[in-house]
C-alpha cells in the first residue's frame, strides 16, 4: 500500500475535496471460472465475455466496484457509510448519484484463453429446463492470476463530512475480505461463477 499527501497546505485544506490518495495493488486470482459478459454474440458463442478493443479479455473496475460494494454488508460495513464511500445509486436506473465514489478500480485487461460453456434457458413459469433453449458462452477459467489496483482518495473533512480515518477503516475490511475470497464478479453467481481472491497485497 502506497500512500501519498497532496497537500500540506492548510489554507487548501479548507477548500479541497480530498488531501491524498492511497494506492493498493496486488493479485486477484479466480477460484471459480468467472464471466463479464457482452451483450454481443461473435456468432459462434451465444454469450462472449467482455472484450477490450485488443481482443484481450476485460473485468471493467465498475464491475470490480459493484462486486465490493455488494460484500461491505459481509464485511461489517453500514449501508449509510457504503453510501457515502461509494455513491447512492437510483434504484430504478442503479446510476450512481450524488457525490462520486471515493475508490477506483482499475479495469483489468488480460490476454488468457476462456473455456467455453453450454447453459440450458429456464421455463420461468414452471423453474424447470426449458425444451429446446440451449445456448453457448464464455468464462474466464479458474486459477487466472490478474492484475490489481484500487486508489482510494482521502477525503478533506471540511468539505465531505468524511475523515481519512473511515476510509482507512473500511479500506481494511474491504482487502481483509477479499484476501479472504468473499467477493463475487460478474454474472452466473447462482451457477458458481464468479469467486476471487486478492493475494500478494
Amino acid at each position: 500500500i502506497l500512500k501519498t499527501m497532496r497537500t500540506n497546505d492548510m489554507n487548501q485544506l479548507s477548500t479541497l475535496r480530498s488531501v491524498g490518495y492511497l494506492k493498493v495493488t496486488g493479485i486477484l486470482t479466480t477460484q471459480t471460472p468467472i464471466r463479464v459478459g457482452s451483450n454481443k454474440s461473435d456468432g459462434d458463442i451465444d454469450l462472449p465475455v467482455l472484450r477490450d478493443g485488443l481482443g484481450r479479455v476485460l473485468i471493467p473496475g465498475s464491475s470490480l466496484a459493484g462486486s465490493v460494494r455488494s460484500a461491505c454488508r459481509n464485511f461489517g460495513i453500514e449501508e449509510s457509510l457504503v453510501n457515502r464511500l461509494f455513491g447512492e445509486t437510483d434504484e430504478g436506473s442503479h446510476e450512481t448519484v450524488g457525490d462520486t465514489s471515493w475508490f477506483s478500480f482499475s479495469d483489468v485487461a488480460i490476454n488468457h484463453p476462456v473455456e467455453f460453456r453450454n447453459g440450458v434457458g429456464i421455463d420461468r413459469r414452471t423453474g424447470t429446463a426449458a425444451s429446446q433453449v440451449l445456448y453457448s458462452y464464455e468464462v474466464l477459467p479458474r486459477g487466472v492470476r490478474m492484475p490489481f489496483a484500487l486508489e482510494v482518495e482521502l477525503p478533506s473533512g471540511a468539505v465531505s463530512g468524511l475523515s481519512s480515518e473511515q476510509i482507512e477503516g473500511v479500506l481494511k475490511k474491504v482487502l481483509a475480505g477479499m484476501a479472504r475470497g468473499e467477493i463475487s464478479i460478474g454474472g452466473g453467481q447462482t451457477r458458481g461463477l464468479g469467486r476471487a481472491w486478492l493475494e500478494d497485497i
